[in-house]
């Protein structure tokens, strides 16, 4: 017997540090509205990219519009409610272990993917100025962020000129246009293990509306 062509190529994975922690940067932008208008495209390309994990939820309800319609209720745990039909869906049709292990692949780097989108989504432009030196503009996390805040901030610090404002993130307009590449990247990886699920499995293509 053949063995099955592993799914596991290119053509869905992406390497386990594509979505690596960015270093804070110490140098920003002169201008605050290159960070606006980087935020909004990066957050359109993220909303882009869920529409592409909801397309493929529709596939793993046997295309139920009412449960896609269901899932946009969710406010939080959605992912987790993809995972968990993913589940059904496989195991019903006796899917491969290689399947199983892209779409775990997948759904890994959604997770990592969602914690830079909330450092964007939850982020907020400051300039950093010091002993007449400006540093340029931020997309940094609001004092009250705790998690990504330090409670003490490191005043002396000499590898970062910057450590003294305890953010943990420091993002430039090219970094926010960096995360959001990789967001389109990861879309396309979603897109193709789609059309691989679509192709092998064809009995679940008629819409189901009720």
């Amino acid at each position: 017997m053949t063995p099955e062509p592993s799914p596991l190529t290119d053509s869905f994975k992406l390497p386990t540090d594509f979505f690596n922690k960015l270093p804070p940067r110490n140098v920003g932008d002169d201008d605050v509205k290159v960070i606006y208008l980087a935020v909004g495209e990066a957050l359109d390309r993220w909303e882009m990219l869920m529409e592409e994990f909801s397309q493929l939820f529709h596939t793993y309800c046997d295309l139920s519009h009412a449960a896609v319609r269901a899932l946009g209720t969710i406010t939080g745990g959605r992912a987790a409610a993809i995972n968990a039909a993913a589940e059904v869906y496989f195991a019903a049709r006796g899917s491969s272990q290689l399947d199983t292990e892209v779409w775990n692949h997948l759904f890994e780097m959604l997770n990592t993917a969602n914690g830079f989108r909330n450092k964007i989504a939850h982020g907020t432009v400051m300039r950093f100025n010091k002993e007449e030196r400006t540093h340029g503009n931020f997309l940094v996390p609001p004092d009250y962020n705790s998690r990504q805040t330090l409670t003490f901030p490191d005043y002396e610090g000499d590898d970062d000129p910057l450590s003294w404002t305890g953010t943990r993130y420091r993002y430039t307009s090219q970094d926010i246009q960096a995360i959001h590449r990789k967001f389109d990247v990861l879309r396309e990886k979603v897109n193709a293990f789609h059309a691989h699920l679509r192709k092998k499995y064809p009995n679940s293509l008629i819409p189901r509306y009720f």
